[in-house]
């Protein structure tokens, strides 16, 4: 993966974006009751931010992908 300097030399243009935290998790949504809140989401959500050791606060994107696709709709 480059450095900063390697994607600003690269495109000097563009700003290089940090990636704090990368969590993929998998869990099962046939037993979920409450199909606006997905625990596997949340858990997810939980150990990005300690792998990045930050807070919902100091985040301004996140991606956040879901293959059942109302699941998306949903927890947005």
């Amino acid at each position: 993966m480059p450095n900063r300097a390697v994607a600003e030399r690269r495109c000097a243009t563009a700003r290089a974006i940090r990636v704090a935290a990368a969590v993929p998790c998998s869990g099962t949504y046939c037993a979920m009751a409450d199909f606006a809140r997905w625990e596997t989401d949340f858990g997810g959500a939980r150990l990005a931010y300690e792998e990045a050791g930050l807070g919902p606060q100091d985040v301004d994107v996140v991606e956040c992908h879901d293959v059942f696709s109302v699941g998306e709709i949903l927890t947005l």
